[in-house]
């Protein structure tokens, strides 16, 4: 979990042996999902871009990520002895539970790949008397994203007609594709990328950029007007029990973050 602060911390302090010019690192709370970059201070932090190290492969230089949406339903039922329940009893959990099943089953994460977008059911539990499920919504297109949004909220409105009065839904976006905020250059590529590539080349890698399939707090970063590419931290199989980092891994990210630190002037 924290290989990524190893890394910069490793080189924060080798650089402070080594050199003198004024440096800023930052590290943030709650990942992109929750609320850590929504309070970050840019008046704090004067930089023209960052990066962030957060990512897998140390050769990824990674500035597109999914737009990111949550979709919070809860379902409020009539609970009765089921013996006398007809006509009576709403079932919110069974009714969560339909409209979990209406969603196309060829649309999750463990269906999709590269740029294909997806709905992941996330949580479904409950009573009779009340359910309650999330989906998180992910598309790297835009107008694609926006369209699953609407699916959502068109499918509970369908089973709202059946159930009046029964269901509440709740769609926020979480963070949007960091591409959409990438400074426009001439070749296409935005300098904080270039000289990324470039650190990462530095090392003997070969360099590349992906569409990540998730997101980091650069996504959110660089919404504000901070534009944060994201490297790696030599770790991988994220968010699962077989989760590891490489040592030596992470001591080639040390190094593409010392150069990126002591490659400019300012």
């Amino acid at each position: 979990d924290k290989a990524g602060v190893a890394a910069i911390m490793q080189a924060l302090d080798e650089i402070r042996q080594e050199d003198h010019r004024e440096l800023y690192a930052a590290f943030t709370t709650d990942e992109e999902i929750g609320r850590g970059a929504d309070h970050f201070d840019l008046e704090q932090f004067p930089a023209a871009w960052a990066w962030t190290v957060d990512g897998d492969a140390v050769n990824q230089v990674d500035w597109e990520t999914f737009n990111a949406a949550c979709a919070d339903l809860t379902v409020h039922g009539v609970a009765i002895h089921p013996g006398e329940a007809k006509g009576k009893m709403v079932n919110a959990v069974q009714i969560a539970a339909d409209i979990a099943a209406a969603f196309p089953g060829d649309e999750t994460p463990a269906e999709t790949e590269g740029r294909q977008g997806f709905w992941h059911l996330t949580e479904l539990a409950g009573t009779v008397e009340e359910a309650h499920a999330t989906w998180i919504i992910r598309d790297h297109d835009t107008e694609k994203f926006e369209e699953r949004k609407a699916f959502v909220q068109d499918l509970v409105s369908r089973f709202e007609t059946k159930h009046p009065g029964c269901l509440d839904l709740r769609i926020h976006d979480q963070y949007l594709n960091m591409a959409r905020f990438a400074p426009v250059t001439q070749n296409g590529e935005p300098e904080a990328v270039r000289e990324a590539r470039e650190a990462v080349a530095a090392q003997g890698l070969k360099p590349e950029s992906v569409p990540v399939r998730g997101g980091t707090d650069g996504a959110m970063l660089s919404a504000k007007g901070l534009f944060t590419p994201n490297l790696g931290t030599g770790s991988w199989n994220h968010h699962g029990r077989y989760e590891f980092a490489s040592v030596q891994k992470m001591e080639t990210m040390k190094n593409i973050v010392k150069t990126l630190m002591k490659g400019r002037d300012n």
